[in-house]
Parts: C-alpha cells; sequence; structure tokens
C-alpha cells in the first residue's frame, strides 16, 4: 500500500506539473510599447493574451478564431470585444499595428495559386480598428500577399495583382494609413512591372497584329508594324489606369516594345480575356487563356513555336 500512495503521489506531482506548464502557455505576454519603434506592425497568435503596456496604461489584446468556413472571430481590446462569424477566421494570421497613436489588427490569409511553381502571390486582408469608442470595427478588407514578414508600418513588400497580358503580380511597396490601411507608396500614373516569375513565361501570338512599336522600353516614340503570327513576347509592363490609360507593353526578343490593349468582357463564370490591335482584330496568345489565366506551354508546342512552325 505505501508503494501505490508513491505512485499515486508521483503521478498527481506529474500532473501538477503538466497542468502548470499548460497554463504558463497562456501567460499574458507584454508588449511594452516604451521598447518598441514610434510606429510598427507585430505578429501575434490566437489564443495567445497580450497586455499592451504603454502610457502608463495596461491594456488587454486578445484574439480567437474558430476553424470553418463560417467560424467565430473573437477580439478583446480592453473591455471592448468583438464576437462574430468570419469566413475562414481560423486560416488568418494576425497582427498588431500601431500607427500616429491608434491600434489595429489586420488578419492575413494567404492563398495558394494556380501555375506558380509552389510560390504563393496573393493573398486577403482585414483590418480591424481597436480604438473606435463605439467598439471594434472591421473597416476594410484588400487582396494584397506579404512578400515578408512586416514590421515596419511605412515600408510594406506586398504581392499586388494587375493585369499584365493575364493575371500577374507585381511587388510593391505599400505604407499602412491613419486608417489603419494598406496604401501604395509610389503616385498614380506610373508603370507596373510583374515579378520574374510572370515575367519569364514566354507568349506567342496566335495570329498577325498590327500594333505601335518602341525601339525600345525607353523610347517615346514609335511606329506602327505588322508583326508576324507566332512571334514571342515577354510581359515586360502595364499602367495603372490612372486618368483612363490602359495598356500593356510586351518586349520582343530584340528588345524592342509592342503595345497591346487588353480588356476583359463580362461573361460567366469567368470574364473574357480580350486584345485587339489597331485594326481592331482580336489577337489570341499561347501561354495565356482565352479568360486571363497565366499557362505553361507544353513542351512539344513550345518547341515547335521556337521553330515557327507549329501546324494550324
Amino acid at each position: 500500500m505505501g508503494l501505490r500512495k508513491c505512485l499515486v503521489a508521483a503521478v498527481s506531482v506529474a500532473m501538477s506539473f503538466l497542468g502548470g506548464c499548460a497554463m504558463a502557455k497562456n501567460d499574458p505576454v507584454v508588449i511594452d510599447y516604451g521598447a518598441m519603434p514610434a510606429s510598427f506592425i507585430k505578429k501575434v497568435k490566437f489564443e495567445q493574451p497580450y497586455i499592451l503596456r504603454r502610457g502608463g496604461q495596461d491594456i488587454k489584446l486578445l484574439a480567437k478564431a474558430e476553424k470553418g468556413d463560417n467560424g467565430k472571430l473573437f477580439i478583446q481590446f480592453g473591455e471592448k470585444i468583438l464576437n462574430r462569424k468570419s469566413l475562414r477566421p481560423a486560416n488568418n494570421t494576425p497582427y498588431l499595428v500601431y500607427v500616429n497613436g491608434k491600434d489595429f489588427l489586420i488578419l492575413y490569409e494567404p492563398f495558394g495559386n494556380k501555375n506558380t511553381g509552389g510560390k504563393q502571390f496573393k493573398g486577403q486582408m482585414r483590418y480591424y480598428r481597436l480604438n473606435d469608442k463605439s467598439g471594434i470595427s472591421n473597416s476594410d478588407n484588400a487582396m494584397l500577399g506579404f512578400v515578408e514578414e512586416p514590421t515596419d508600418p511605412e515600408n510594406v513588400k506586398v504581392y499586388v495583382h494587375h493585369n499584365i497580358l493575364g493575371g500577374a503580380y507585381s511587388l510593391e511597396t505599400y505604407r499602412v494609413n491613419e486608417n489603419g490601411h494598406l496604401k501604395p507608396k509610389k503616385e498614380r500614373g506610373q508603370y507596373v512591372y510583374p515579378v520574374q516569375f510572370f515575367a519569364d513565361k514566354p507568349l506567342y501570338s496566335q495570329e498577325a497584329a498590327e500594333v505601335e512599336v518602341f525601339k525600345d522600353a525607353n523610347a517615346t516614340e514609335s511606329t506602327v508594324e505588322l508583326l508576324p503570327k507566332y512571334t514571342k513576347f515577354k510581359r515586360l509592363r502595364s499602367t495603372d489606369g490612372y486618368q483612363g490609360q490602359y495598356y500593356t507593353d510586351l518586349q520582343l526578343e530584340d528588345g524592342r516594345v509592342a503595345r497591346f490593349r487588353e480588356f476583359y468582357l463580362f461573361s460567366e463564370p469567368s470574364s473574357l480575356l480580350s486584345v485587339r490591335d489597331k485594326r481592331n482584330e482580336w489577337i489570341h496568345f499561347y501561354g495565356v487563356s482565352g479568360t486571363g489565366v497565366i499557362e505553361d506551354i507544353p513542351k512539344e508546342k513550345l518547341e515547335k513555336l521556337n521553330r515557327k512552325n507549329l501546324d494550324d
């Protein structure tokens, strides 16, 4: 009996120790604003309570997320509480943001992308204001992907979706504004360049195309040329639509630049990609689908295209 009591006591001590560890895991983590930069972004964790220590105050922050497409999202900031259904809340990573004396929470959900060789460019962000007198509020959403872990609200590297002969992504620098939203730092009216992954994917015209051609990427004067069928291009850049300017520049193998205009016509379930030349002829391309999805050209077809002898 003495031995049994000893074993029971040992198990009890072990369970107590494990329980203590479990409790310790959820002890509040102090984020001392006095030891942080004047503005910052810091990744935090669901289920982990935090004490935000600033201005002589200790403010409790706690976020919880339920699994499922329509799971519950719980956010507590001081005495304020948000508790409601949300889309895939547990798939997100929360980031605490402090800018201009205001606290925000960004929930970031990365998405997989098709035909990207395992690279992840797409993401969604949900912005939450924590300081509103009326309570915690979801102020907006954005379709942006983090390039790296953000820390500086003035310099956040993100992937942004653009149409550059199909849906591609560019690498841009954004900043967190006074409302806690990520906004581009550069002014409107500048070119947008695809990341190398998309720039390296070849395009071949399926019809002859009459387009403006520039001698290089810096030229401002152009001539109109009829480029033959099976001309090879690479994606160079596109405009951002500022003041109604929409066009896409593709680079030829000799460095010249051909200017196209791409449009997306409403259709179900996906919009149709429409590229027309100066004759208003519809130009199709190998390397991008009719709905604007960038595709890899099968090796056998690619070899034939490079020899310019693809069978019609």
